[in-house]
């Protein structure tokens, strides 16, 4: 469920622009940062919705590195099957990934990502202030 934000539609509609200005000129990131508690959080789930019919959404919460470490894996296996799908037609797509090693499935995922449609996609790691 989206966050309700009251009085920051001047900043999501800045966020949204940065966004897209950024990646139209070769830029990758962008930080949101601030004390605690003030809406980081909720407002990169809110910059999210309003992105989901423009590019793909992968949302990493980064509390240590551990969980940034788990992150790369999960997001390769969420769009795993989907990748394989061109190179694997008629085959078992999900025995196909389940049998690549995890080099492999991050390989496929950084080559998924350069596709022209997913260049685009978009990357929200929370929490990441504390990782070294």
């Amino acid at each position: 469920m989206r966050p309700k934000l009251v009085g920051r539609e001047r900043e999501l509609d800045s966020a949204s622009r940065a966004i897209e200005s950024f990646q139209d000129h070769g830029k990758t990131s962008i930080a949101l940062s601030g004390i605690g508690g003030i809406g980081k959080t909720a407002t990169m789930l809110n910059i999210a919705h309003q992105e989901l019919d423009r590019r793909n959404i992968f949302y990493v919460q980064g509390n240590d590195k551990a969980s940034l470490d788990h992150a790369y894996p999960q997001i390769a296996r969420s769009i795993g099957p989907e990748y394989l799908m061109k190179e694997f037609q008629g085959k078992d797509l999900q025995e196909a990934w389940r049998n690549a090693s995890l080099e492999e499935k991050i390989e496929r995922f950084k080559a998924w990502l350069e596709d022209a449609e997913n260049k685009k996609s978009l990357f929200l790691f929370d929490d990441v202030d504390g990782v070294q």
